[in-house]
């Protein structure tokens, strides 16, 4: 595949439009984007970011149609021999590190749907996944065979817990029905491929989990990241109902909302409520669920989360 980038300067809107594109062995793929002030990329454009599925920012989406996805397999290709020396390597630091230092190893495993919404873009999505639901599945099994691929190198070097990026697998943009029939078999298959391997899976899922928990756990899943009762319009309590006492859950507060907007009272009650609900059963990873906001949030009131964390972290409840 060769792959050419140009940037030209849109004299209208003051600022550059940035344009890759990738000429396979069956044709042209092209993404172009408004080279933002907010971009992180540089002079790039990556075939999955954020910053792509956002609207205001992308001009051309990589797939406009069917006959997109023949070419699009050529772009997830099996790493080089010596991509894959590097990545052995580096491994080995990760894996001597851990041991020393006594941490879990984590590797990032299956995409799926969440791929889509930036090779797509939200509203070719949305429409397709109503008037040409082929061409979604489709797209979801090249991005399967690559997950697939990747997740056994992880699991080829030890890592003990794979997670599946489901940011963009939530029910609200798929639908229970089509998370049922296209998400849920993926993931299924990548799941028993990292219990074989006797590692730990965690899936990450924010909003809408709720309606698509009974699947969860009959999968096993051990672990979901990204539980944020103000998002998902539910106390603690009754979403760990929902999901059940076998399940670890790894969040618990909005830093959007909780941390950046709350008071001192409010953060520590907020934790409590979390530890008091979630650590009991499965286990609980008291967690901040990441936004915009991160550092500022962290810098000025991450002590409060830590204090209170300290204070009243102690199994089995408060």
């Amino acid at each position: 595949v060769k792959v050419k980038i140009i940037k030209r300067k849109d004299v209208e809107n003051k600022r550059y439009i940035l344009y890759k594109i990738y000429e396979t062995p069956t044709g042209t793929l092209k993404q172009v984007v408004y080279q933002t002030e907010d971009w992180p990329h540089g002079d790039d454009i990556p075939i999955f970011s954020d910053f792509v599925v956002a609207g205001g920012r992308s001009k051309e989406y990589l797939i406009k149609g069917s006959e997109g996805v023949e070419k699009f397999q050529y772009l997830l290709q099996k790493p080089t021999l010596k991509q894959i020396e590097e990545f052995y390597k580096r491994a080995k630091e990760i894996r001597d590190l851990s041991y020393k230092l006594g941490l879990l190893i984590n590797g990032v495993g299956g995409y799926g749907g969440t791929y889509l919404l930036s090779i797509c873009g939200l509203h070719n999505f949305s429409k397709w996944l109503v008037k040409n639901p082929r061409l979604i599945k489709d797209l979801l099994n090249v991005v399967h065979k690559y997950d697939l691929m990747r997740v056994r190198m992880l699991l080829d070097v030890g890592v003990d817990m794979i997670t599946r990026d489901g940011w963009y697998e939530t029910p609200l943009f798929w639908s229970v029905k089509r998370f049922k029939e296209m998400i849920l078999p993926l993931l299924l298959e990548e799941l028993e491929l990292v219990h074989q391997e006797e590692a730990k899976f965690r899936y990450i899922m924010s909003i809408g989990l709720t309606h698509i928990a009974e699947y969860l756990k009959r999968m096993n899943v051990d672990v979901i990241y990204g539980v944020d009762p103000i998002v998902e319009k539910r106390s603690p309590q009754e979403i760990r109902r929902k999901i059940g006492p076998n399940i670890c859950i790894w969040g618990g507060i909005s830093e959007a909302v909780t941390v950046q907007q709350g008071t001192p009272k409010q953060i520590e009650k907020a934790v409590k409520d979390a530890i008091r609900a979630f650590a009991p059963g499965g286990g609980y990873v008291l967690s901040t669920i990441g936004s915009f906001f991160t550092r500022e949030a962290w810098t000025n009131k991450g002590s409060i989360i830590i204090r209170t964390w300290k204070k009243y972290g102690r199994y089995p409840t408060i």
